[in-house]
């Protein structure tokens, strides 16, 4: 039992635009000066009771808590983003009740849609600290009915750990975005929890090995492709051309970035590393036609660019993208010393801009597609 006071639950709200549904059919009351009615934009506005699963829907969960991997988990969670689903105790999508805790029981794979007060009952969740958060775990707040709320944890979106990215489905919608630990003030409280059946991804695979194949100028392309890198731990690859009729290939190794050069005569160059942040996960590569060449790094979903001078020399990297949720990138250099790099969040295409001069732009979405999963660019 707790032996503690509940605060009030304040939230923040927006205002409606057109009449919301909410749940069990009940419009929203209009404001007394008849103004729009509000939306709720924090928290729970309530949950339906603990709800099965049909046979037709337990075909994946076979248990109330099925083995899932967190990167499973995560996947789950940003399928329900943006289809405009709305919050209805009373309603389902996909077999689980949509509202905050039947949410998270659907990106946790669970048998039924259960609810804030019931997940430890039924033996799915313990406590954990704030120190234990990985993807896949959860802030809870375990109240019960429209008291009650939780949030799928994501990733912590600063070093100071105050803020995460959490996926919730609250009374406006269906939620990925940063959220302040260990949730916005005037609610809670929050504790964080674990599906005890929710296991670590096994580690990458390495990708391998790096071969060459050259197209001539006429149009043909070699026989046979060339071994340039036989390191056997490469996880992704990028190249850019510079106007001195030089090639660079970076290799992603282990969260480390290396390049190597290929000489106007064809010869290869060992490999230099140029980047030794451990935790890198994607690159991409431009050149410009002043002779210098940019590398961008994705780093738990920020993008950063470090440039190679005309005369070889290496800068430190510099944020350019701070979004948080990137989830990968690519890059061109035009005839005119732009710089555009590419980025895919939720979905969505953005491009952003380097001038000639130095100045980077703000990002500019150049597709909303929602389902796109890769990006590539040339010049």
């Amino acid at each position: 039992m707790k032996h503690f006071s509940k605060r009030h639950r304040t939230t923040a709200v927006v205002l409606a635009a057109v009449s919301l549904a909410l749940a069990g059919g009940v419009l929203p009351a209009a404001a007394a000066d008849g103004s729009p009615a509000k939306v709720q934009e924090y928290g729970s506005s309530g949950q339906g009771p603990v709800t099965p699963l049909s046979s037709a829907d337990r075909l994946t969960a076979s248990s109330i808590a099925p083995t899932i991997t967190r990167s499973t988990v995560i996947a789950r969670a940003d399928s329900w983003v943006g289809i405009g689903l709305d919050y209805d105790w009373n309603g389902s999508y996909q077999g689980y009740r949509t509202d905050c805790s039947g949410y998270v029981s659907m990106a946790w794979n669970l048998d039924r849609s259960l609810t804030t007060d019931t997940f430890a009952g039924y033996g799915v969740t313990e406590t954990i600290s704030k120190s234990e958060l990985k993807p896949g775990d959860a802030l809870l707040d375990d109240d019960s009915g429209a008291g009650g709320h939780v949030v799928l944890f994501e990733k912590w979106a600063d070093e100071a750990q105050s803020e995460y990215w959490g996926y919730e489905f609250t009374p406006s919608g269906v939620h990925h975005r940063r959220i302040p630990y260990p949730y916005f003030s005037g609610s809670g409280p929050y504790v964080p929890v674990r599906n005890t059946s929710v296991v670590d991804d096994a580690p990458s695979v390495p990708s391998g090995t790096v071969w060459d194949r050259s197209r001539s100028a006429s149009g043909t392309w070699q026989s046979h492709a060339v071994q340039i890198d036989d390191n056997g731990d490469i996880n992704a690859v990028s190249a850019a051309a510079l106007p001195d009729g030089t090639l660079h290939v970076q290799t992603l190794v282990n969260g480390d970035v290396w390049d190597r050069t290929r000489r106007a005569d064809g010869s290869w160059t060992s490999a230099t590393k140029i980047d030794d942040n451990g935790d890198i996960d994607a690159i991409s590569a431009a050149a410009l036609p002043d002779g210098t060449l940019h590398v961008q790094t994705l780093v738990n979903g920020d993008v950063w660019d470090r440039t190679r001078s005309a005369s070889g020399a290496w800068s430190s990297a510099t944020k350019i993208d701070d979004n948080g949720g990137i989830k990968a990138i690519s890059s061109a250099g035009l005839s005119d010393g732009t710089l555009h790099v590419q980025t895919l969040v939720n979905g969505d295409v953005w491009d952003r801009t380097r001038s000639a001069s130095g100045a980077w732009s703000s990002a500019t979405k150049i597709d909303d597609n929602g389902g796109i999963t890769g990006v590539s660019a040339a010049g």
